[in-house]
């Protein structure tokens, strides 16, 4: 063994200036095909990356717009106790003196149902006879109505909201039995 000055490499002294000289053509063209499959893979895991990437801000962007549409959620259902006295008081029998308070008591009540709506909170519409939904309604009675069908609704105990397209509070109901 000897160490060659001019290319500054530990030689065999059995080796030949051939045996030295590098890479056969094959293995070169076998190294470049490898670099060539890595440039490949590279670009597929940068392609995944990218993709992963675009699904993870479209993720956000979706639970973003949810959040924003039904943020005021926890306030609205805060407020329906106070809806359900207006509604009572607005409803109860009552003198002409007390009624015209009542008035007043109604524009009060009608502009804090439109700023409530304009937030896209919407009062659910029942009507005697309608017939029962479990999905919006919920029952708390049944009683026996001859002018109502059996499985139908007879009256409406407190009204039912929904935001957007989600249930707040179901309509309380007596069913007809």
């Amino acid at each position: 063994m000897r160490i060659d000055k001019d290319k500054d490499k530990l030689v065999n002294e059995s080796q030949t200036e051939e045996d030295i000289v590098g890479p056969t053509e094959t293995e070169i063209d076998h190294v470049e095909k490898d670099i060539e499959k890595d440039k490949i893979d590279l670009q597929e895991v940068n392609k995944k990356l990218l993709a992963d990437m675009e699904n993870l801000r479209k993720r956000f962007e979706e639970e973003k717009m949810f959040f924003i549409k039904y943020r005021s959620a926890s306030f609205l259902i805060e407020v329906l106790p106070t809806l359900d006295m207006f509604e009572i008081a607005l409803n109860a029998e009552a003198s002409e003196e007390v009624r015209i308070w009542l008035k007043g008591f109604e524009m009060v009540y009608s502009n804090l149902m439109n700023a409530l709506t304009s937030e896209g909170m919407k009062k659910i519409k029942v009507n005697i006879g309608d017939e029962f939904d479990s999905n919006i309604h919920q029952g708390v009675e049944t009683e026996e109505n001859k002018n109502v069908e059996s499985g139908k609704i007879s009256r409406v105990v407190l009204s039912g909201y929904k935001l957007h397209d989600r249930l707040l509070r179901p309509v309380t109901v007596v069913v007809v039995k």
